[in-house]
């Protein structure tokens, strides 16, 4: 099987097998997708019954193995989770006495950043990503090598997670015999595969509709500048229309073929219809107009939108956004999605597929924007590259950063982290200084957060407060990262 790449999305509502290859031009030829639904098993992006996911998976395997005739041994996987957040750190290094920035200033300045462990026990740093350089506190730039000053420094960004959560995505492989070669947010993982060069670079919001919960990736100047996974999808639409007493089996076809996600979208002659549904019995039958399922659907629409809305603001790129947003993901399949988006946020709204760097022949096979995640893992996993840098995991269970490989880690080390994560020397660091203030930040209560994550201030703002308190961060004002 070497010269196929295998990725496994694990969602909340389907599970997503692709298979690819790499063709000479360097794009992504996939060859095969199995799109599987899951009942049960993952909640808000989260394992939370093994046995009903691992027998699910073990099924879309052997269908894709038939019918490719391979036997499927190792495979790269998607992550996602409420817990998933960035945080953004400061840190500089003096320049040579010539004044001349060069190569080993800004390796050093990364080589610092890359002895960071997580701030708790429980917390996993996936990424590492340097944000931009700035010389003597004043000019900033991308390419800092050649310019003059005494001091070089750099912001990074921060993409954590939850250390048991991976670890319960690695016992579903484990017990369906498949080694993970690596692992990749999601949230990422999507926004590579459907957003544009130009788009990122000019900035873009790309949003993940998904089931359980909808993820925010912010690019600006080709680079990642913020994520988060907020704890609601589009299941809890289902939940109100079950509100009006439709049977559960048949919510998601009606939402699906009838649902409309602004009433202003509804063709004139449909708005006032009934729709016919069938009940319990053969002789019962519910109905719904479009108008009233539209309101309900609106509803809970708005409900994302604001907390997306809220997202953009807190990572203080709202104004660098030419690109607006790109939706993806099972939820922007619902009509008139992106209208409701753009009349509520004020940005152009598009909706999208995976696209990016993808074969001709293969953009049909992959044209349903809920195999966005798995076409972004087979991206990464092919061009590490398309992601600044990669981290890796020690051999203490730390992590590390360092820049893109893909060396593995040792078969025999007992390590639930592979595929970006090498083991390194346990060696003690001095954890740097940092003299540079945080970045002020909106402040915004997201109490779902809060509950979710049973902490105040939810998770991003515990992980900003520990970086801030291991880094020596001097704070005026106490602002957390909400």
């Amino acid at each position: 099987m070497s010269k196929y790449t295998v990725a496994i999305d694990l969602g909340c509502s389907d599970i997503v097998v692709a298979v690819g290859t790499k063709e000479a031009d360097g794009k992504l030829n996939v060859v095969d997708v199995a799109l599987k639904p899951l009942s049960d098993g993952v909640v808000k992006g989260e394992i939370s019954n093994i046995e009903s996911v691992t027998k699910a998976l073990r099924t879309t395997l052997n269908d894709t193995e038939q019918r490719l005739g391979i036997t499927i041994d190792e495979a790269y996987a998607s992550f996602s989770g409420q817990h998933i957040q960035s945080a953004t750190s400061s840190y500089f290094v003096y320049v040579g006495n010539d004044g001349e920035v060069r190569e080993e200033d800004v390796r050093k300045l990364k080589d610092n950043m890359d002895n960071v462990q997580p701030p708790e026990e429980s917390m996993v740093i996936l990424e590492r990503i340097p944000q931009s350089y700035t010389i003597d506190n004043h000019e900033q730039t991308t390419s800092p090598v050649g310019r003059f000053g005494h001091q070089l420094g750099a912001t990074f960004n921060f993409i954590v997670a939850n250390k048991s959560s991976i670890e319960r995505n690695q016992k579903v492989f484990d017990r369906v015999g498949v080694k993970r070669k690596g692992l990749f947010a999601a949230p990422l993982a999507s926004s590579v595969a459907v957003a544009t060069e130009d788009e990122k670079e000019l900035g873009v919001v790309v949003v993940d509709l998904g089931a359980g919960t909808t993820s925010v990736c912010i690019w600006s100047y080709n680079v990642l500048r913020h994520v988060a996974v907020i704890p609601m999808g589009m299941n809890v639409i289902n939940k109100d229309i079950r509100s009006a007493s439709i049977p559960d089996l048949h919510i998601e076809d009606l939402k699906v073929a009838h649902g409309y996600a602004v009433a202003s979208g509804i063709p004139d002659n449909l708005i006032n219809k009934t729709i016919n549904i069938p009940g319990r019995t053969k002789h019962e039958v519910k109905q719904i107009t479009f108008r009233d399922l539209s309101t309900i659907i609106e509803a809970r629409v708005l409900d994302i939108i604001e907390y997306v809305i809220g997202e953009i603001k807190d990572s203080g790129m709202s104004e660098k956004l030419a690109s607006g947003i790109v939706l993806t993901g099972g939820g922007s399949l619902l009509k008139g999605i992106d209208k409701l988006f753009e009349e509520r946020t004020g940005y152009d709204v598009r909706l999208a597929s995976a696209d990016f760097n993808i074969s001709d022949e293969s953009k049909e096979l992959v044209s349903d924007p809920r195999l966005a995640t798995a076409a972004g893992v087979l991206l990464l996993a092919q061009n590490p590259d398309l992601l600044s840098a990669q981290s890796e995991q020690s051999s203490d269970g730390g992590v590390v950063f360092t820049r893109p490989q893909t060396n593995t880690v040792d078969d025999e080390s007992v390590n639930p982290y592979d595929g970006h994560y090498e083991e390194e020397d346990d060696e003690e660091f001095e954890q740097p200084k940092r003299k540079a203030k945080k970045a002020k930040k909106t402040k915004k209560t997201k109490k779902d957060n809060d509950s979710a994550n049973g902490e105040g201030g939810g998770l991003k703002g515990i992980v900003g407060k520990l970086f801030d308190k291991m880094f020596g961060v001097v704070d005026d004002e106490d602002e957390s990262f909400n």
